[in-house]
């Protein structure tokens, strides 16, 4: 990221994706050399035609399973592993449930109602065990999922 080739491909000067990289990294997005395409999709669908470049998008834009467009994305792109300390990660879901993947976030649920509301049902609804899986089916990494194993005699 601080060679002038700009290597890297994001999805905006204020994406989220960029000031996690660059959080990550120690530094300020302007301290970077990056180049951009406006939309992780476009990222996607717009990299065949610079080759030695390195696409950033956030795994939700693939990640749904059963989703024709996520499929059809997923076709066009290699995922590469990232690098910490000597290891290789991978975006996996173990990988990304145990925090191993260095790019991992955790998303908050904030609120400033003063009850019960909207806002509070939903937070609490979404952790339970129906809105983790969910939360899963949509391609993302659920918090709180338990395996179950059933025994039929």
């Amino acid at each position: 990221m601080q060679s002038d080739k700009k290597n890297f491909i994001f999805d905006g000067a204020n994406s989220s994706n960029l000031n996690f990289v660059a959080q990550k990294l120690k530094k300020l997005p302007k301290d970077l050399k990056y180049s951009i395409i406006p939309g992780n999709k476009n990222v996607i669908e717009e990299l065949n035609k610079y080759p030695d470049k390195i696409g950033v998008i956030g795994l939700n834009t693939i990640s749904r399973p059963y989703d024709k467009n996520a499929e059809k994305l997923r076709e066009l792109i290699k995922i590469l592993p990232v690098e910490s300390k000597g290891k290789l990660f991978s975006p996996d879901f173990e990988g990304l449930r145990e925090m191993k993947y260095p790019f991992t976030r955790v998303l908050y649920f904030l609120t400033n109602e003063g009850n019960f509301n909207i806002a509070s049902g939903f937070i609490r609804y979404s952790c339970t065990q129906l809105g983790q899986i969910i939360v899963q089916k949509e391609g993302l990494q659920p918090y709180n999922i338990y395996r179950r194993e059933v025994q039929m005699r």
